[in-house]
């Protein structure tokens, strides 16, 4: 410690620090306290401690913005998966109720394959941001 802050600090005859339940203990926890705080400003990687603060501080925003995106992106999949299924049920209905058969699976429906059109555009945007 640096000497002005070991005259503050009360010794037994031995040479040891007198314990914090004497009876100035608020005096010498100021003194810890000031000790403390010059260590820090004193200490070599306290800039080095502080860069990486800011490190992880940024790396954890864009972490936390991406993965808002992320969840977004897949909200929306699952919506158009839920759009995509409901379409074919409607077309299975549609065509129970008109007396027809379905269509085979060889005729695309335009509608669905707009639908299938919009998830793939959706997974692939999704992707470029991870």
């Amino acid at each position: 410690l640096p000497s002005t802050f070991q005259s503050h600090v009360k010794r037994r005859e031995d040479g040891r620090p007198v314990s914090s339940s004497g009876g100035s203990s608020a005096a010498l926890q100021e003194v810890r306290q000031e000790a403390f705080s010059h260590f820090r400003k004193e200490h070599a990687g306290t800039d080095a401690v502080n860069a990486h603060k800011r490190l992880l501080k940024t790396k954890y925003t864009e972490a936390k913005v991406l993965g808002e995106q992320v969840n977004t992106s897949r909200l929306a999949i699952n919506h158009l998966k839920g759009q995509i299924e409901k379409h074919r049920i409607s077309r299975g209905v549609q065509g129970l109720v008109e007396g027809h058969a379905q269509p085979p699976p060889s005729q695309p429906d335009p509608r669905e394959e707009e639908l299938r059109r919009e998830l793939e555009a959706e997974k692939a945007s999704c992707c470029q941001k991870v």
